[in-house]
């Protein structure tokens, strides 16, 4: 078991792949750590594709749009409008 495992990790400000947000989820994932973002003014599908990008590291993570102030669930159903 790692230090992160069983933690999540907040990242906001991951609007786009090259960016330092999305280097942290990365790394963060990578040693165990959960991952929650947030985005803004994001291209249409990235988020969902980084999101599972992120979940292939084999820990959860989930996004909110802050722009929207919508939070989406794994199946991209809304949990809070």
């Amino acid at each position: 078991m790692t230090k992160l495992e069983k933690k999540i990790a907040l990242v906001t400000g991951v609007s786009h792949s090259e960016g330092i947000g999305a280097a942290v989820c990365r790394k963060l994932a990578k040693d165990g750590a959960g991952i929650f973002f947030s985005h803004w003014e994001a291209e249409e599908n990235w988020p969902h594709e980084f999101r599972e990008e992120i979940r292939e590291f084999g820990g959860s993570c989930e996004e909110a749009d802050w722009v929207t102030g919508q939070i989406l669930n794994s199946e991209g159903g809304f949990l809070r409008d």
